[in-house]
């Protein structure tokens, strides 16, 4: 049994995997324009065992219909703060892909109670952080016929609401986010930062974000690009367990994170 179910969040049908239990909840968060099973299959034979594993589909994404009006991280987050209310079970330990991550930051911001830690894999904390080669890529490549069929097999919308969603999504990807720096240096929930080596997002851009979060931590995956779960799940799986099990590290010879 996977404990796969429809709960109404705000009203609207939504998609969530949770087997129950009372042991700390993991809150996988997917990236956009994939649903869960997409984004965590692979990594999830090689997370820890000891967490009640948590995963749902966003408006618009995987087996959650959409609903009127744009994307935006804030509305993400805002959805991600009715799922853990609705679960009652405290603070989580949240993992996030891509614009999973990014909706991390506000809800680090703006319901930071509800975070015991957080992973940001393959985060940006800015648009300008994607080059415009690589979202012109990105756009290329969802409006493949694979991806629209994959779409449209689980979707309540079909594949026709394909494009829809395809649209929303560059047009947040063209203008969100926009941190700045030093609102990251107000977020104190214990995060790691994780990125390929050959990123969407240059290293510079992961490692600023590092740099910001006064309790940060930073993983680079050698070999890897942003479909690191897809590549290095037994590697990636691996240092998320040991993140969440003690994410305040234990630095012999402090000198930066003093």
């Amino acid at each position: 049994m996977k404990n796969d179910r429809l709960i109404e969040l705000d009203s609207h049908p939504t998609w969530v995997r949770d087997p129950g239990g009372g042991s700390p909840i993991m809150l996988l968060l997917h990236g956009g324009l994939v649903g869960s099973e997409t984004n965590f299959d692979q990594m999830l034979p090689h997370l820890g065992v000891d967490h009640r594993i948590v995963m749902f589909d966003r408006r618009g994404h995987g087996r959650t219909a959409d609903v009127d009006g744009p994307f935006s991280y804030a509305a993400m987050a805002k959805e991600v703060a009715a799922l853990i209310d609705h679960l009652g079970a405290g603070p989580v330990r949240a993992v996030g892909y891509s614009d999973g991550g990014n909706l991390l930051l506000d809800l680090a911001t703006e319901r930071p109670e509800l975070l015991e830690s957080m992973v940001l894999i393959g985060a940006n904390y800015h648009h300008e952080g994607l080059w415009p080669p690589v979202l012109d890529a990105m756009a290329n490549m969802a409006r493949s016929e694979a991806m629209a069929s994959a779409y449209g097999a689980v979707s309540p919308d079909g594949q026709d609401h394909w494009e829809v969603v395809v649209e929303k999504a560059m047009t947040m990807y063209r203008t969100q986010p926009t941190w700045s720096l030093e609102e990251l240096r107000t977020i104190q929930t214990p995060t790691l930062v994780v990125a390929g080596d050959d990123d969407l997002t240059p290293l510079s851009h992961s490692c600023a974000l590092y740099e910001a979060l006064p309790n940060g931590q930073l993983a680079i995956i050698p070999g890897a690009s942003h479909a690191v779960g897809w590549e290095k799940p037994e590697l990636l799986g691996s240092i998320i367990t040991a993140f969440l099990a003690n994410p305040a590290p234990n630095r012999s010879m402090p000198f930066f994170r003093a």
